[in-house]
């Protein structure tokens, strides 16, 4: 079986501060999975999504796909990083 996950890289504002704020979604639907990284990557805060193709085997063992499994890389070039001050 195949899942996609959902890698979401942000910088989120705490006490004024610049924090990396990292999380990932579980997807069992390649379609769903790239709506959504396209959707979450409109966020000012996120810097960087990216999906990733994932094997699941019937003993419960779990791989990328194809190396390091990446699929696509959606980068907003509109983040505060990317710009600078």
């Amino acid at each position: 079986m195949y899942f996609w996950l959902v890698d979401v890289k942000s910088t989120v504002v705490v006490n004024g501060v610049d924090t990396a704020f990292d999380y990932i979604n579980t997807f069992y639907d390649k379609k769903i999975a790239m709506r959504t990284a396209k959707a979450l990557v409109a966020n000012p805060d996120v810097l960087e999504v990216d999906v990733h193709k994932w094997r699941l085997f019937a003993d419960g063992t779990q791989e990328h796909v194809d190396g390091n499994g990446t699929v696509y890389t959606f980068r907003n070039e509109k983040h505060r990083e990317f710009v600078g001050d």
